[in-house]
C-alpha cells in the first residue's frame, strides 16, 4: 500500500472510529455482574451450559418426557398484552413440544415486576415434586441458558434442552400450536 498522507488519515480516521465504537458497546454488558444472567444478544452461540446443569440430547427429552419429566418452553413474545383473567393477547402464533408449557418472559435477564412470580406459581400448580423440569427455547437461545438457572434455584431439577424447537424439528418430531400459560395474578 502507497504511504500517501491521505491513506494514512483515512486509516487514522477509521481506527479512531472502532475504538470508539468498542467503548460505547463497553457500556453494554453482556450480562448481569450480580445474577450472572445474560442481559442482550439473546440469540448467539452459548459455550456451555450453565454450571451443575445437564444439558440435554433430543433423545434424553424423548425419554424423560415419556417418564413424566415436564416440559418448560420460554420462548419470548415482545408484543403482547394480558387480559384480566391472566390470558395472553398476541398476534404470534407457536408451535412447541408436545405437552409443554410456554412462559415467553421468564428468560430474560431482567424480569419485568411479577414475571419471578408467575414462574414459581406456574411450576407449583403443574410440576409434582422431585419432576424434572426440562427448560428449552431454541437453539443459541440464552433465554432458556437464564431460565434453567432460575427453575433450578426454585428448588426444582432443572434440566436444559439447548436445541429446543429447532432441534426437535430437525429430528424430524411433531410440533404442536401452543398458548402460554395464563398469568394469574
Amino acid at each position: 500500500m502507497p504511504n500517501h498522507p491521505w491513506v494514512i488519515a483515512i486509516c487514522s480516521r477509521v481506527a479512531l472510529l472502532l475504538v470508539l465504537a468498542g467503548a460505547a458497546g463497553a457500556d453494554t454488558a453482556l450480562f448481569d455482574p450480580s445474577s450472572g444472567y445474560r442481559l442482550t444478544q439473546y440469540r448467539a452461540p452459548i459455550p456451555a451450559p450453565p454450571a451443575g446443569i445437564a444439558a440435554l440430547t433430543t433423545a434424553e427429552v424423548v425419554a424423560l418426557s415419556a417418564a413424566g419429566a415436564r416440559l418448560l418452553d420460554v420462548n419470548p413474545l415482545r408484543q403482547y398484552r394480558l387480559a384480566e383473567d391472566g390470558h395472553w393477547i398476541h398476534a404470534e402464533p407457536h408451535d412447541s413440544l408436545p405437552g409443554a408449557l410456554w412462559l415467553p418472559v421468564v428468560g430474560w435477564g431482567r424480569l419485568e415486576p411479577g414475571a419471578e412470580a408467575y414462574l414459581s406459581a406456574t411450576l407449583a400448580r403443574h410440576v409434582a415434586k422431585g419432576t424434572p423440569v426440562i427448560v428449552f427455547c431454541r437453539q443459541d437461545c440464552w433465554l432458556s441458558w437464564n431460565a434453567v438457572q432460575r427453575v433450578r434455584d426454585l428448588g426444582h431439577e432443572a434440566r436444559w434442552y439447548p436445541g429446543g424447537v429447532d432441534d426437535w424439528r430437525a429430528q424430524g418430531r411433531t410440533l404442536v400450536p401452543v398458548a402460554p400459560v395464563p398469568w394469574v395474578r
